[in-house]
């Protein structure tokens, strides 16, 4: 019986990740860490309020076997360059230092499609960058999600990321072969597939690309 760890309980694919951990059988603790009260009336869940600034204050409870990262946001909502990357790289690294430290053997994380430390394209440079550190961590196993652009319905309005919709849909005929991997995928999707790779050993270091995260979540269970 395994511990999971989850950040991002209350977005896209992170509401996801946690329908589908509380149908694995396999975890006697589902550890959730949120800024605000978590309802829930599971009684294998646990619900740690947390205050992002100061994650070093809970690492007594980050002690698991697998950890599911499903954090972000965008510029527009973080409100500025900088905000955005406190969430999008602060916030996760802090967590992966926290847990490497605590021993927890897998972590598992939404990135992007793209994601690359050199890319002039800000959001992609931060994804990259957050990948790079989480390569070079001594965390056992690392898993590595690079999702096209997400599809499924947001609490919040998200401008661009709608635009992105609007624009995928008259153009996702041309999406075959190669640029296959940049379809729009369902946040049901990726976190299916997401849950569905931690309970696969893998070896070092391993980047899911969007076409193989659509193939592993149709096929989860």
């Amino acid at each position: 019986m395994k511990t999971a760890l989850l950040f991002g309980a209350t977005g896209l694919t992170g509401r996801y990740v946690y329908q589908y951990l509380l149908k694995e059988e396999n975890y006697s603790t589902i550890r959730i860490f949120t800024r605000s009260p978590f309802l829930h009336d599971e009684p294998r869940v646990e619900n740690i309020v947390i205050d992002f600034e100061k994650l070093s204050s809970y690492e007594s409870y980050m002690k698991g076997d697998v950890l599911f990262c499903c954090l972000g946001t965008t510029r527009r909502k973080a409100g500025s360059r900088e905000n955005f990357r406190k969430v999008d790289y602060d916030y996760v690294t802090r967590i992966a230092e926290i847990a490497e430290k605590a021993g927890v053997k897998k972590f598992l994380v939404i990135s992007s499609i793209g994601a690359d430390a050199e890319s002039k394209n800000y959001y992609l440079r931060v994804k990259g960058e957050m990948e790079n550190f989480l390569i070079h961590t001594t965390i056992p196993q690392v898993v590595i999600l690079r999702p096209s652009l997400l599809l499924g319905r947001r609490e919040e309005f998200r401008f661009g990321e709608e635009v992105g919709k609007q624009i995928y849909s008259l153009l996702k005929f041309l999406l075959i072969g190669p640029l296959r991997k940049y379809r729009g995928i369902h946040a049901k999707t990726v976190a299916r597939a997401m849950v569905r790779l931690a309970n696969v050993d893998t070896i070092g270091r391993q980047i899911v690309q969007s076409d193989q995260i659509a193939i592993l979540g149709r096929v989860a269970r």
